[in-house]
């Protein structure tokens, strides 16, 4: 087996650590991809969601409502796979929503507040 796990340079190939067999003639066996060309910057969560926020029923059939301590002024409702599939403006001191038109799955909410800050939970639709 022969092997390099980096390539050098500014033109390097994205992939590397070519894995062949011992007869160069019959080809080779897979490749190992390239993730990066240098060292991964550290990431770092800037707010955490200290909101007191529970979204009920969950998993729901239809309405969902929040309790919380934050004034919501809006919704996004993003699908598994991070589309937007719907978004409005929640009104009043008991919001609620229409989940009734989407499919059976699970979505991610994002509320917006008053103060500018975003509150993420999961819902899961029967």
């Amino acid at each position: 087996m022969r092997a390099y796990l980096f390539a050098n340079g500014p033109n390097a190939h994205p992939v590397v650590g070519l894995l062949s067999k011992p007869n160069l003639s019959i080809g080779t066996d897979f490749f190992i991809a390239r993730l990066a060309k240098s060292a991964c910057e550290t990431v770092s969560v800037e707010e955490f969601d200290t909101a007191n926020t529970v979204v009920y029923p969950n998993p729901t059939t239809g309405i969902v409502s929040f309790q919380t301590d934050k004034m919501l002024t809006a919704y996004e409702i993003y699908g598994l796979w991070g589309q937007l599939v719907q978004k409005g403006r929640l009104w009043g001191s008991d919001p609620s929503l229409s989940m009734e038109n989407l499919s059976a799955g699970t979505y991610f909410i994002k509320l917006h507040t008053d103060q500018g800050t975003v509150i993420t939970r999961q819902v899961i639709k029967r």
